[in-house]
C-alpha cells in the first residue's frame, strides 16, 4: 500500500507473477530467482529500490534459455546510494522500464556471463541522478526512450547499445547536462557520424561519441541535435560541436546563444535554428529547409534555396558571408513594430547579397502595419538583383538600395488572410486546417498567427474571429 515498505533481503524465488501496486518494494542483495517462469511488475505510483551489496550482489536470474523472465517498471525504480556492487543480470532475464529508472549511486549493471540472453529495455526515462563517479552498464541495452545524465558520468558499452550500429545512432533520446559525461564507449571511442536519434548537450556536458574535429569524416543529422546553454548559468559557455568534414542536416539542429557549431561545409535540407555561432570554411549550399534565429553565421559563400528567417518573433540574424538567394530561396520577415530588431526582423549580410526568389512579409500577432510606414529589413555590403515574388498579407513597395532593402506599406494586411487576397475566407481556412497540428517550422503563412511554432486552436480562433472580413 502507499506509504508501506516491503523488503526482500538476501534473495527470493518467484515461480509466478508478482506485482506491487503501491508503496515501496526493496530488493536488497542475493539472487532473485525467476527460473520457474516468474515475473515482477512495479505498478504506476509504486517504487522499487534495488540495492546490490559487495558481500551479496543483487542478481536477477532467469531461466537457462527459452523465454526471458521479466521485471517491468511502470512507476519509479532506483538503485540507491547504499549499494556497493553492480546489479547482475543472470541468464535469460529482461528488465522493461516504462516509467522512471534512477541510478542514484556509482553502481551499474553487468551480466553474469557475456553469452547470457539478458536485456535492459528502456522505453521510459533512464537517468544517472546520483553518485560522484562513473556508472558502467554492460548489460545489452535497448533505448527507444530517454537516457539522461544529471550528475557525474555514465558509460554504456557500445557492444551492448542496440541503437549504436557502427557509426550510426539509430534512435533514442540522449541528454547530457552540465558537468556530466555520457559515453557509449567500452574503451575505444566510437564516433557517431550519422544521427537518427535525439541528442541534447547542455553547457559543458560531454557526449564522448560526438565528433571532436580530429578527423575529416562527414556528419549527417537525420534526427535532432540540440546544443543548449547551461540552464543554471546563462553566462557560462555552451557546448561546442566541431567536425572537420561536411555537416549535412536533414533533421533539426538548434544552436543556443552561448553555443557553437563549427564545420568545413554545411549542407542544409532540414530545420536549423542558430541563436549562437555557426562557422563553416567552404562554400555551402542550403538546398531547402529553414534557417532561423538571432545568432551569427560565419563563412565564405552561401547559395540558398531554403527559407531564411531572421529572429524569433522578431530579431536579427547575421550572416558574415557572400549570400545568394536563388530562385527557390525565401527570405521571411516578420513585422511586429517600427523599431528594428525589437519590433521587426532584420537580416544582416556581411558580404555581397544577390537577390532572386521570394520575400515573405508576415505581421506579428496584434500588429497591423499602417499605410506609409517603412521598415528597413535587410542590410548588406552590396545588393544586386530583386525578389521575383513578394508574398504575405497586405501590399508593400520594396526599395532596393545599394546596401539595404526597405519596405513601405501600401495596403495594411487583412487579419486572417493567409493567401494575400485581402479577405479571410474558406481558402484561408483550408490552408490553416491543412497545417493544423504542425510544429515543423510553420509560419504565419501556414496559419501560425500567434507565432508559437504550432498551428493550433488559438490560430483557428484568430481566423474565425475575422472570417469574412474584406480589406480594401
Amino acid at each position: 500500500q502507499d506509504g508501506a515498505t516491503l523488503e526482500f533481503e538476501g534473495g527470493h524465488t518467484w515461480n509466478g507473477a508478482v506485482s506491487a501496486s503501491g508503496g515501496t518494494t526493496r530488493f536488497q542483495g542475493g539472487a532473485f530467482d525467476m527460473t520457474g517462469g516468474g515475473s515482477f511488475t512495479n505498478a504506476t505510483g509504486a517504487t522499487l529500490e534495488m540495492v546490490s551489496l559487495a558481500s551479496s550482489p543483487l542478481t536477477l536470474r532467469g531461466p537457462d534459455g527459452g523465454a526471458r523472465s521479466t521485471i517491468t517498471n511502470n512507476g519509479v525504480t532506483c538503485t540507491t546510494d547504499t549499494g556497493s556492487a553492480n546489479i547482475v543480470f543472470d541468464r535469460s532475464v529482461e528488465f522493461i522500464n516504462n516509467g522512471t529508472f534512477l541510478v542514484e549511486s556509482d553502481r551499474g549493471m553487468d551480466t553474469a556471463d557475456p553469452d547470457d540472453d539478458a536485456l535492459f529495455r528502456n522505453i521510459g526515462s533512464f537517468c544517472k541522478s546520483g553518485g560522484v563517479s562513473t556508472s558502467f552498464i554492460s548489460v545489452p541495452f535497448d533505448n527507444p526512450g530517454t537516457v539522461e545524465v544529471k550528475t557525474a558520468s555514465l558509460t554504456i558499452s557500445p557492444s551492448v547499445v542496440q541503437q549504436l550500429q557502427g557509426n550510426t545512432l539509430t534512435g533514442g533520446a540522449w541528454i547530457v547536462n552540465p558537468d556530466t559525461v555520457l559515453s557509449l564507449d567500452g574503451g575505444a571511442a566510437q564516433r557517431i557520424l550519422t544521427n537518427n536519434g535525439k541528442i541534447i548537450v547542455r553547457g559543458n556536458g560531454v557526449f564522448v561519441n560526438l565528433p571532436d574535429g580530429s578527423n575529416t569524416a562527414a556528419f549527417t543529422n537525420n534526427g535532432t541535435l540540440c546544443l543548449e546553454d547551461n540552464p543554471n548559468d546563462p553566462n557560462a559557455p555552451g557546448p561546442t560541436f566541431i567536425t572537420s568534414g561536411e555537416f549535412e542536416n536533414n533533421g533539426t539542429v538548434k544552436v543556443s546563444k552561448k553555443s557553437t557549431l563549427s564545420t568545413t561545409l554545411l549542407d542544409n535540407d532540414g530545420q536549423l535554428r542558430v541563436d549562437g555561432t555557426l562557422t563553416f570554411g567552404q562554400e555551402s549550399r542550403w538546398q531547402s529547409g529553414r534557417i532561423a534565429g538571432n545568432g551569427t553565421v560565419n563563412g565564405t559563400r552561401i547559395t540558398s534555396g531554403a527559407t531564411t528567417a531572421p529572429g524569433a518573433s522578431p530579431g536579427q540574424l547575421t550572416i558574415n558571408a557572400d549570400f545568394v538567394n536563388d530562385p527557390n530561396g525565401v527570405i521571411e520577415i516578420e513585422l511586429g513594430g517600427l523599431t528594428p530588431v525589437a519590433g521587426h526582423d532584420v537580416l544582416v549580410i556581411g558580404g555581397p547579397l544577390t537577390l532572386s526568389g521570394q520575400l515573405h512579409v508576415l505581421p506579428a500577432l496584434g500588429f497591423v502595419p499602417q499605410v506609409g510606414q517603412q521598415f528597413e529589413v535587410i542590410t548588406a555590403q552590396s545588393i544586386s538583383g530583386q525578389f521575383s515574388i513578394i508574398r504575405g498579407p497586405g501590399r508593400y513597395d520594396v526599395d532596393y538600395g545599394a546596401t539595404s532593402v526597405t519596405l513601405t506599406v501600401l495596403q495594411s494586411p487583412c487579419p486572417g488572410d493567409l493567401n494575400g487576397d485581402n479577405v479571410s475566407d474558406l481558402t484561408d481556412l483550408a490552408i490553416l486546417l491543412a497545417n493544423f497540428g504542425r510544429s515543423d517550422g510553420v509560419t504565419y503563412a501556414d496559419g501560425d498567427f500567434d507565432g508559437d511554432g504550432i498551428v493550433g486552436l488559438v490560430d483557428l480562433a484568430v481566423l474565425l474571429g475575422d472570417f469574412g472580413t474584406l480589406c480594401n
